[in-house]
């Protein structure tokens, strides 16, 4: 007690000098609970503002339960509840409840949603923009373009549509990156894809509780996906850099909003067979899958 006198009384001391901040010691009814309270006309309170890295650096060999943070790469508040960081203001804007489905203003298509820990998931693959044959590349022509599996329009009603990394941001490396998303949605980073597998138990299992069951859209050795997330992820495969549409039934690949290097971007990978959930790179120039996360 002694110890926190002391703290108090020079944190007091400071902010007299300062002129910054008030620490109330009173004992009004109002107050009577609280160990501290600070008050201020002018200045908030400014929690410590953390990227993803840098929080799970924090290990003693745990957080504290409770702990709280500013997390700047995701820009919430997060506590840590004594298993796992968990986000504060989960509540969703009015026009969104995640769970039903979301309709796209641009061109009235309907996606599922669906809550994974505290994220909010199209549980789709987005399909949004103009059809072009893969003889073309996707260029910076104020038009969202799209690859359609075998070049067949038709496909994307079932696979969504497949992007190069640069048209899927929309051109622009700015995080978060709405990209083609509708509004109020974005292009999840890397750190984003890494909380949802963590949420899921890890590298090694988390596929199985994306992939979708059943061997509609995965081949044969789909058996022990289980889909309990409710993501739904769907062997689409992906256009390739040998400009070929290749692994159907057997990978899905998700971009990132993340750059590895000038000519390649972070993504996301499932395989046929396995219950691993990997964040890997592709070229940029490869068309992949896109799931967009809530702002």
């Amino acid at each position: 007690m002694q110890k926190l006198s002391i703290t108090i009384a020079v944190m007091l001391f400071q902010s007299i000098v300062l002129g910054q901040v008030h620490i109330d010691m009173n004992n009004s009814p109002d107050e009577s609970s609280a160990i501290l309270q600070l008050s201020s006309n002018d200045k908030g309170f400014l929690m410590p503002g953390l990227t993803y890295k840098e929080r799970d650096y924090i290990y003693q060999p745990d957080p504290a339960e409770g702990l709280i943070i500013y997390n700047s790469q995701k820009g919430k508040h997060q506590y840590y509840n004594g298993s796992k960081w968990r986000t504060f203001d989960r509540q969703l804007s009015s026009n969104v409840h995640c769970g039903n489905d979301m309709i796209d203003a641009r061109d009235g298509h309907v996606y599922g949603t669906v809550w994974i820990g505290d994220q909010c998931w199209m549980s789709e693959n987005l399909n949004h923009g103009t059809f072009i044959d893969t003889s073309n590349r996707q260029t910076q022509n104020s038009i969202i373009e799209k690859y359609c599996y075998s070049n067949d329009s038709s496909q994307c009603a079932k696979y969504g549509g497949y992007y190069e990394w640069d048209e899927a941001m929309m051109y622009s490396t700015t995080q978060p990156a709405p990209g083609i998303c509708p509004s109020g949605w974005y292009i999840p980073q890397a750190a984003e894809w890494n909380e949802l597998i963590t949420y899921l138990g890890g590298t090694n299992v988390a596929g199985n509780k994306v992939k979708q069951a059943g061997f509609s859209n995965w081949d044969d050795g789909n058996n022990s996906a289980t889909n309990e997330s409710g993501f739904n992820a769907i062997g689409a495969g992906y256009f390739s850099w040998h400009r070929t549409f290749v692994y159907l039934t057997n990978q899905a690949v998700f971009w990132t909003s993340d750059q590895k290097s000038s000519s390649e971007a972070k993504s996301v990978r499932l395989d046929d067979g396995t219950s691993l959930m990997t964040i890997w790179y592709e070229f940029k120039y490869e068309g992949l899958s896109v799931r967009c996360i809530k702002d």
